[in-house]
């Protein structure tokens, strides 16, 4: 019988455990794919075939009769062979239901039928194990076109390193032109950010410019569509006890196809895992090459997907799509360069998202998605990793999301609302060009930002926490820039919240309503914000820095917190919590607009740590506060409403100067010192000045000629307006007549009037004389000033004795605390 030397040197070697490796001396390479088929389905060759192989290699074990050619353990192992035809081991299995032996095609040309594939016409079908079973498979260094693999149980590893197209001889080169023109645009975007920051933080009040356009990458190149530019493989429900090695492998899928047959009949990968399980890993130990993206969909993975130094780009579907798979050695993507959307909605993850130097090009569309995903280890984007896309993690969870001199940019850059972790690090120069959502989410332990830029789109918030819960700190220091605004609203921390050395550009809002720090909430060096709300917020402590909110408008209202740290004093604490309140706007110039209680709250607390001078400071601050803010105009509401509004004022005013509006004893006792004191020096300036004169009663007086006084001593004379000289002292009189109800024997021995027979260097002033004749009216005598001078001063002794008594008795005091 006539046998090729191709068909017996293989023949001979898989019979002594040896590879066959063709295409030296005057070997022929080539060989029909149907001879492979027979030769491992164990199908038998004439015995004469047998002895013509032993012809030529004495050393083969010639089997007795019609028999298949005999396969050592290792399998069937060919190098260097052009294989002819399609290789079809479709529904295939070993005697007994065992596996067909290894399949071991390395370094050959799997040249398939070299037409078309009657389901695709633009494929070319090169191998087909569809529900076939074997030990191993290997591809090693190959060329092929189509590899078909549905269901197909390998019950070892499958080795796809080096795996490339036909018509690709030679690795191609890696390209990250893109990758480096984005790089640059961050540092761009970066370097502005930085400039407009630190003029914010020098108070020139730079105006924020939107970032410039992104660099358009969202063209793909050209797809080979010629004939051997395809090398993809369809191992969908394969079952793989081994380790997938994919070392320079270069796959590629036919050319994308229209968008209404792909909606109709599913895309095609490059690489096509979907519900396989695949006993180790899929890795590759060197960069491998992969257009047309690699399908993982409901896959189960017992080690990592390691794609380290990759290039994947999507096709059809998306660059990587492993949505609901389990990956228990997580996915490591150090490196990679995928272009188009990578789908992990619904993985599960035994170990980390590894995006260290990861650049990931969404194309205009979101670069990764992992939705209700669940990572075991950590999500880490550090050492440049540069993201072109939104993360959209909603309702994901992960020990650590760790972004370390990361470059995020898409419409909201990371969006993690509803996800749940261990902690949050936003790190080391991370720039986020479309800001961070984390809406609802759940830490466990810390969120950490510091040395990063965060740059909100239109109409978004830098950094959104809303609703975050905590379980320990929240910490934002350490040259944080930020634009647009920066949500906290409803937040909850177990311990401390710091914001420190945060700078808003272009201004913006920092929105604290409602938060809830378990510890201390500390303030200090904010620089930019229009406005800080603090609406209904509440904590322990409250350590801040009061001078350190700029000139924006603060919302205080419902800020609760139980005591103030010592270190937020540099003086006393009512002249820096008077500047701190001065923030405290209201909305419009009436004084219902002004809430009592930033006020009130303040005081008490102040009073509880024992300040109790500064607490009643700060009430006072209060009223003044709301009476300037309530400072009427004569003519706004008719000149008579005015005018007595207009007193009230002035008159509140006084209260306010005199007496701290009822809750300063101390000014209570200056004031009534004061006027005591004037009192004695105005009695004591009448006395000396001759207006006061003895009060000469009836019952020590004689009436003569119509004239009442004291006998004289010369007879027929009569001495009235005795003058008082000693007869009183100028002090007590003073008391006597500023406090009522009390009679110190005083008022009653002397009265205004003109003394007569007193030497005075100038005479009393007798008034200005109005009319002539009878009608003619003496007008502000000096004695008659100094009368009307006396009844001015026991009203106002009755007053301010009066407000005195109010302010010692501390129902001021009381009615703020309650108001």
């Amino acid at each position: 019988m006539t046998i090729s030397k191709t068909e017996a040197l293989i023949a001979a070697r898989i019979a002594l455990g040896d590879v066959a490796a063709l295409g030296g001396g005057d070997t022929d390479a080539t060989v029909d794919a149907g001879f492979l088929r027979r030769l491992l389905l164990g199908l038998p060759f004439p015995a004469a075939y047998h002895e013509a192989v032993a012809d030529q290699h004495p050393a083969y074990p010639i089997p007795s009769g019609d028999a298949p050619v005999p396969i050592a353990a290792p399998g069937l192992r060919i190098s260097g062979a052009i294989i002819r035809g399609v290789l079809d081991l479709s529904d295939c299995i070993g005697q007994g239901g065992q596996g067909l032996p290894a399949l071991a095609l390395e370094h050959c040309r799997l040249e398939g039928d070299g037409g078309v594939d009657p389901d695709a016409i633009d494929v070319r079908l090169s191998l087909d194990v569809s529900h076939a079973r074997l030990a191993r498979l290997s591809l090693r260094g190959s060329q092929a076109g189509f590899i078909r693999g549905r269901e197909v149980s390998i019950d070892g590893p499958l080795d796809l390193g080096g795996l490339a197209p036909l018509n690709e001889a030679a690795p191609t080169s890696r390209t990250d032109d893109d990758l480096s023109k984005i790089r640059a645009w961050f540092e761009r975007v970066a370097e502005a950010a930085r400039a407009e920051a630190a003029a914010v933080r020098e108070g020139k009040g730079a105006p924020f410019h939107d970032t410039e356009p992104l660099p358009d990458l969202t063209r793909p190149a050209a797809w080979p569509s010629a004939s051997g530019d395809h090398c993809w493989l369809d191992l969908t429900g394969a079952r793989i006890d081994g380790r997938i090695t994919l070392d320079d492998a270069r796959l590629r899928a036919p050319p994308p196809r229209d968008p209404a047959m792909v909606a109709r009949v599913g895309p095609r990968f490059a690489l096509s895992l979907m519900e396989a399980e695949v006993g180790g890993g899929c890795v590759a130990l060197r960069p491998c090459s992969i257009e047309g993206g690699i399908d993982l969909v409901s896959a189960r993975i017992q080690g990592e997907l390691n794609l380290r130094g990759s290039w994947v780009s999507e096709g059809e579907g998306p660059a990587l799509s492993a949505r609901n798979a389990s990956i228990v050695g997580g996915i490591i993507l150090d490196r990679a360069l995928l272009t188009g959307s990578t789908d992990l909605n619904d993985a599960r993850l035994g170990a980390n998202l590894d995006l260290r130097g990861t650049g990931l090009n969404g194309r205009g569309k979101i670069a990764l998605t992992a939705r209700n995903a669940r990572v075991e280890g950590d999500i880490v984007l550090t050492d440049g990793a540069c993201i072109l896309g939104s993360i959209a993690l909603h309702g994901a969870s992960a020990n650590f999301l760790h972004l370390s001199r990361a470059r995020l940019a898409g419409d909201t850059t990371l969006v993690a609302r509803h996800a749940r972790f261990d902690q949050v690090e936003l790190l080391g120069d991370c720039v986020l060009v479309g800001g961070a959502s984390f809406v609802n989410a759940e830490v466990r332990s810390d969120i950490i930002v510091t040395h990063a830029i965060l740059l909100g789109n239109r109409g978004q918030a830098a950094l959104d926490l809303e609703g975050v819960r905590i379980g320990a700190n929240l910490g934002l220091h350490d040259q944080v820039v930020l634009n647009r605004a920066l949500n906290l609203k409803s937040v909850t921390t177990g311990d401390q919240m710091l914001l420190q050395d945060v700078t808003l550009i272009g201004g913006g809002l920092i929105a604290a309503d409602g938060v809830k720090v378990g510890s201390s909430l500390r303030l200090r060096k904010l620089h930019g914000a229009t406005a800080l709300d603090l609406t209904d917020a509440s904590c322990a402590i409250l350590d801040d820095d009061p001078s350190a909110y700029g000139n924006g408008r603060l919302r205080l209202n419902g800020l609760a917190y139980q005591r103030l740290a010592r270190a937020s004093f540099a003086g006393r604490c009512v002249d820096d919590r008077a500047a701190w309140l001065s923030g405290f706007k209201p909305e419009t110039d009436r004084e219902t607009a002004i809430s009592p209680q930033p006020y009130h709250h303040l005081a008490r607390v102040l009073a509880g740590q024992g300040q109790v001078d500064d607490a009643r400071d700060i009430q006072v601050l209060l009223a003044d506060r709301r009476r300037a803010a309530g400072k009427p105009l004569i003519w706004s509401e008719g000149w008579l409403t005015g005018l007595g509004r207009w007193t009230l004022h002035l008159s509140t005013g006084l209260f306010g100067k005199l007496f701290g509006f009822g809750l300063k004893p101390t000014r209570a006792v200056t004031t009534l010192a004061v006027a005591l004191v004037a009192g004695w020096a105005f009695f004591g300036w009448a006395n000396w000045r001759g207006a006061m004169v003895i009060d000469q009663q009836a019952v020590a007086s004689i009436a003569q000629a119509g004239r009442v006084g004291a006998p004289a001593l010369t007879d027929d004379e009569m001495v009235q307006n005795i003058p008082c000289g000693d007869a009183v002292r100028p002090s007590l009189y003073a008391l006597d007549v500023f406090i009522p109800l009390v009679d110190l024997l005083q008022e009653t021995e002397c009265e205004i009037g003109e003394a007569e027979g007193t030497a005075r260097a100038m005479p009393l002033f007798q008034g200005i004389t109005v009319g002539s004749g009878e009608a003619a009216r003496t007008l502000f005598g000096e004695v008659e000033v100094y009368r009307f001078a006396k009844a001015f001063y026991a009203l106002a002794g009755w007053l301010i004795l009066s407000l005195s008594i109010l302010t010692f008795s501390g129902v001021m005091q009381r009615s703020g605390e309650t108001g």
